[in-house]
């Protein structure tokens, strides 16, 4: 879309889609033909931020006409259980500051001076200043951030946070507050091992400063957001080609025009082009055969090492919409250490309930059990989460005669309601081998330079939410999209056709994002 919003005289091009759909990482699945009957497998929910990146993911909705509606990230009515223990929703708790019983005094694992702050004002203490910086300026805030990069969030934490809280308690211990940390933020198992960097940018993603000082508003798009790729590739003028996927990409440096030799499995002879674009994911272009000086040495140290996180989802379509008739919730999540950690309820009348959303070990966990070749994996699957469920919202009052429910009686509903169950595991998909970017520690620094330089002497670009700051979100790949573009426009061979005033358009757009990326390598 954005090569025919410039106007080049003669373009041409091929989309080469190895899946059979068009997506990605973009994919809502239908439970039949009913219109509410779905959940966004992938990006599902988008922050209405000031940050270009993110403010240009509703520019790209907005253009291809989708229809973009509320969505409502927190509720407080929406449980949390841990330890075996449940908060409720009357805020009755706020006066016990350990009501999951983590405190060493309850015995525990977490000094009582920080379970006494909540999880969040901590990592709110560790992550503001960050933000703060970032949100004034990006490019000088980025920049401090990478003073950071080779720290892990748990080093950062204990280091810079704890510490001075708990002068007098040992180390090892300060490491397992941080579990704590993990579970009641919810976060996932072994994420804070990742890299210091990508947890504030992450964080910033969901925290964004407001004028106001009130949270961003979040948004979904109103039948999925596949609904958003349909309608950029309809009004293309040409169409992917579904299940043609690239075994090799190969530079001829002896070829002038059409040096990029592109073989597609199944056929005979490479397809040659003058460019080419990969959005592949970089652990699925580590397994194409990539030609001499196609890549830099540096490029291929970074698509070998750099860190993707897993994550599985896993829906159920029920009866009813059970959560808002019997435990009034309306839109929000719920958290829990129980195995399906995070269950997201719907914004609105769909009886389809996104029952776990998993990050890192607890999605490779989960998505052990999506192996649907073993009918007793998909037993045990089902049991696990209608299980899950019933001790979750065991304690919701029954409204017709008073006492809560109780698990046998909730678990006894839950079965009753049960329809479909469907669940997707991005680190076992081979068109993804992962779910999205999130780098460990020192890889910001090391890797991410290399990965956003063109290739193949200018002739091939890597694009794709890794290739940017923002990991895991559309604006992502957004970003790196308009990098990838301007780097194109300087080639002689474009830039002597594109026309002036589009030319001229695209570099406005795109100047404070090259400029960036200059001094981002500093």
């Amino acid at each position: 879309m954005m090569l025919e919003d410039l106007g080049i005289p003669e373009l041409s091009y091929d989309i080469l889609e190895s899946r059979n759909r068009i997506g990605g990482r973009v994919y809502t699945h239908h439970f039949g033909d009913e219109r509410k009957s779905y959940y966004d497998v992938g990006a599902m929910r988008f922050p209405k931020v000031k940050i270009p990146p993110l403010a240009r993911t509703f520019e790209l909705f907005s253009r291809c006409g989708a229809d973009v509606v509320p969505y409502t990230y927190d509720n407080s009515e929406c449980p949390k259980l841990y330890n075996g223990l449940r908060v409720p929703s009357d805020n009755s708790h706020e006066k016990n500051k350990d009501p999951f019983l983590f405190g060493i005094s309850q015995g525990g694992i977490v000094p009582d001076e920080v379970v006494s702050q909540s999880p969040d004002a901590v990592l709110q203490r560790a992550f503001e200043p960050f933000i703060a910086r970032l949100a004034k300026d990006f490019s000088t805030g980025f920049e401090y951030l990478m003073k950071f990069d080779h720290l892990t969030t748990r080093e950062y934490l204990a280091q810079e946070i704890l510490s001075p809280l708990t002068p007098l308690v040992q180390e090892a211990r300060l490491q397992l507050n941080l579990t704590a940390l993990t579970l009641l933020n919810g976060s996932a198992s072994g994420l804070y091992d990742k890299a210091f960097s990508e947890a504030v940018l992450d964080a910033m993603e969901f925290h964004y400063p407001t004028a106001t000082g009130s949270p961003p508003k979040w948004y979904r798009v109103a039948g999925g957001t596949s609904q958003v790729v349909q309608r950029i590739a309809a009004g293309l003028s040409c169409q992917p080609l579904l299940e043609h996927r690239v075994t090799s990409v190969v530079y001829e440096t002896a070829q002038c025009d059409y040096p990029m030799f592109v073989q597609v499995d199944g056929e005979d002879q490479p397809r040659r082009y003058s460019t080419v674009f990969s959005t592949v994911p970089l652990p699925c272009l580590r397994r194409m055969h990539l030609g001499p000086g196609t890549l830099s040495s540096q490029q291929r140290a970074a698509i070998q090492s750099v860190h993707y996180d897993d994550s599985t989802k896993i829906a159920i379509r029920f009866r009813t919409a059970w959560w808002r008739t019997i435990c009034s919730i309306y839109g929000g999540q719920a958290t829990t250490d129980l195995p399906i950690r995070t269950c997201v309820y719907p914004s609105d009348d769909s009886t389809v309930l996104l029952c776990s959303y998993t990050w890192g070990q607890d999605a490779h966990q989960m998505g052990s059990l999506l192996n649907h070749g073993f009918k007793s994996a998909q037993r045990h699957l089902e049991q696990l989460i209608l299980d899950n469920l019933a001790l979750l919202h065991q304690d919701h009052p029954d409204k017709s005669i008073g006492p809560a429910y109780g698990y046998a009686r909730m678990r006894q509903l839950l079965d009753e309601e049960f329809e479909e169950i469907h669940g997707h595991h991005w680190g076992g998909d081979p068109d993804s081998s992962g779910a999205f970017a999130y780098f460990g520690p020192g890889q910001f620094r090391t890797f991410y330079p290399g990965l956003v330089e063109p290739a193949a002497n200018g002739r091939m670009f890597l694009v794709g939410e890794a290739c940017s700051f923002h990991h895991g979100w559309i604006a992502g790949a957004l970003e790196s999209s308009y990098r990838a573009i301007s780097q194109y426009l300087s080639l002689p061979q474009c830039s002597s056709k594109a026309d002036a005033v589009y030319l001229d358009k695209a570099q406005q757009t795109l100047r404070s994002k090259k400029v960036y990326l200059q001094r981002s390598r500093l």
